[in-house]
């Protein structure tokens, strides 16, 4: 990691995360991350916890969360919601990921038995 007492440039948060430049600045715009100080010379210097926010918004958009939901885990500019909070949050999402699957798994056989009898 290239780390100095000055931060991240944009460049270099974009390189350790896997994020473009344009997506941390949108993450940035939407207060899932703090807003970077600037340096004498203008360029944004992100801290060593932004990287840690950002892979937790990589994993839990993986998981099927949505901004709105990752901002409400991650608490925002709001102080961070409680564990309770979160465990039912991730909770819902479960809830909601089982709910597809049995959806889709209705989708599949209909398509399965459409192959067999196409009449």
């Amino acid at each position: 990691m290239d780390f100095t007492q000055e931060g991240f440039s944009i460049g270099k948060l974009a390189a350790e995360t896997g994020f473009s430049p344009a997506a941390i600045r949108f993450y940035e715009k939407q207060g899932l991350i703090e807003a970077a100080p600037r340096n004498l010379s203008g360029f944004r210097r992100y801290s060593g916890e932004v990287i840690q926010r950002l892979r937790f918004i990589r994993r839990a958009k993986r998981l099927g969360f949505t901004l709105r939901e990752i901002r409400e885990l991650l608490g925002g500019k709001e102080p961070r919601m409680s564990w309770r909070q979160a465990r039912s949050a991730i909770l819902a999402k479960l809830k909601e990921i089982e709910k597809r699957m049995l959806q889709l798994e209705k989708a599949r056989m209909a398509l399965l038995k459409l192959l067999k009898d196409p009449a």
